[in-house]
């Protein structure tokens, strides 16, 4: 809910004095404020937000909920809203969550661009209301108050406390570097990086031609190695590169990730029961919508009833029962290893499901190829690679430049490698930070990080993204700690000697400058 603040100087009501040991003195009423905010914020707004503003000879609308009809609430709010020349948002979890606020907002940007004001009450992202309400700085009343009021009163362009006299200013615009005597610095806001693991497919930036030249392989039913150093970004590649398989109106192609990191002991009997174990939950999400652990139960088809007149599914169902029988140990005895023509039959009667339910083929992405045991990787890779040639099966594989180098045969086994290295230019660079920093990466114009910042992060990280996201984590931190609103190279230098002593195998010594 809004406060529909009704002009101070037609109410006839006098304003409280706000602790100041400095007597205030009322200027002129020439601008008016509208206040939006929850209603369960209104002890806040009443005791220190409004009483303030009429102090600073400010007329403010305001309603006490003596509006009882919903149209007549809607038409005064709007005669509020177009009546003032300022918009003034209070921000909490609360107002976040207000319909009300929402639309006051909205009405507000479009509107009120120019001239809308900010007031942090409890934790809450300017973001939960616009995007754009980023880009203004607010008056932080959760800890300092008197630091708050003169943020507040700086931002209407009065000094605090306020000097007899003082006329309100005619216009009003947001001060791109606030002056330390009348607008305390706002510390920047800190991204949430993924530093270290899988960056989710929404983050995995650039890459274009590599992506595009792996779904026309994909396409032309051709496996292929994704060959990358270490920690560039090679099972990110391979989840975005499902998701825009699965994100393409006609796609028809099923695929699975089978990380073989997490498999231990390999044989190419285990490698190959990890295949079908992997095709066969794939298929219970994307084609029987169903859980995998659905399948033990004594009825699987509880999970969806219908599937229980559906005969592919009772097939399935089978299969199931059969590739577990032959891949996991019941009561102490291990079953006699998984060979690769059991391999072939299993995987073909599957593919017979998938093609009749409408998709070409299926893909399986090795993740973590690297961990294959030496001793084993050129043995398992021929006879994985054959028995899924022979099942009519694709497969892709991640490794190092190592692995490729040190298994010749690989280089016959793939008529296709893709090498994943560096992003290509800055713009990729300035492009991360904005998903990051904002969620929208249009917005690139507005970061908070100089222009030698961002050339210094470049120049330190070799345009790989994995250096690139701890040196801007640790960056945008050490500007917090230090209430900065931009991040500057000092900045990105600290947070490298910080890097350098604990992942010295990223990041070395900086060169000298």
């Amino acid at each position: 809910m809004l406060l529909c603040l009704r002009p101070s100087n037609l109410c006839g009501q006098t304003c409280p004095q706000i602790g100041s040991k400095r007597q205030m003195s009322l200027v002129p009423p020439q601008s008016s404020v509208f206040v939006s905010h929850a209603s369960r914020d209104r002890d806040f707004v009443e005791r220190d937000v409004i009483p303030f503003l009429q102090e600073l000879g400010l007329s403010t609308w305001y309603s006490r909920d003596d509006i009882q009809v919903r149209d007549e609430w809607e038409r005064k709010l709007l005669r509020g809203l177009e009546a003032c020349d300022f918009f003034l948002l209070v921000m909490s979890p609360n107002s976040a969550a207000s319909e009300w606020v929402q639309a006051e907002v909205h009405w507000a940007v479009s509107n009120r661009s120019g001239r809308v004001i900010l007031v942090m009450y409890q934790d809450c992202e300017p973001q939960a209301f616009n995007l754009k309400l980023i880009k203004l700085e607010y008056a932080d009343f959760r800890e300092d108050l008197e630091r708050a009021r003169r943020r507040l009163a700086g931002a209407f362009g009065h000094s605090w406390p306020v000097t007899s006299g003082e006329p309100p200013p005619a216009t009003f615009e947001t001060p791109s570097t606030p002056t330390p005597e009348n607008v305390p610095a706002v510390s920047v806001k800190l991204p949430k990086f993924h530093c270290g693991g899988i960056v989710p497919a929404e983050f995995f930036i650039g890459r274009q031609q590599e992506l595009d030249d792996a779904e026309d392989i994909i396409r032309a039913n051709q496996s292929f190695l994704l060959v990358g150093v270490r920690r560039s970004g090679k099972s990110s590649f391979m989840r975005r590169l499902k998701k825009r398989l699965v994100e393409r109106p006609d796609n028809t192609i099923l695929s699975g990730i089978v990380n073989l990191e997490a498999c231990s002991e390999l044989t190419i009997e285990t490698f190959l029961a990890h295949t079908i174990l992997n095709m066969i939950g794939e298929m219970c999400r994307e084609i029987f919508q169903i859980k995998p652990a659905d399948l033990g139960r004594p009825q699987p088809a509880d999970a969806r009833p219908e599937l229980a007149r559906d005969p592919e599914f009772n097939t399935f169902v089978n299969i199931n029962r059969q590739v577990v029988d032959r891949t996991y140990s019941r009561k102490g005895e291990t079953p006699s290893p998984f060979l690769p023509h059991e391999f072939v039959g299993f995987a073909n009667d599957l593919l017979d499901i998938i093609h009749h339910r409408g998709w070409d083929h299926y893909v399986v992405f090795y993740d973590e190829a690297n961990h294959l045991p030496a001793k084993l990787s050129v043995d398992l890779l021929e006879g994985n690679l054959e028995a899924l040639n022979s099942a009519s099966l694709t497969s892709v594989y991640a490794a190092s430049p190592e692995m490729p180098d040190s298994f010749r045969p690989l280089h016959e086994l793939f008529g296709h490698q893709i090498q994943i290295g560096p992003f290509e230019s800055q713009r990729d660079l300035v492009t991360l930070l904005t998903q990051y920093y904002y969620g929208d990466q249009s917005q690139s114009s507005d970061l908070p990080i100089s222009a030698d910042a961002l050339q210094t992060v470049w120049d330190l990280a070799r345009g790989m993204p994995f250096q690139m996201q701890f040196l801007l984590s640790f960056s945008f931190q050490n500007a917090r700690q230090q209430k900065a609103s931009l991040v500057v190279q000092e900045h990105v230098l600290q947070a490298h000697d910080a890097l350098s002593r604990q992942r010295p195998e990223y990041f070395g010594t900086r060169p000298t400058r």
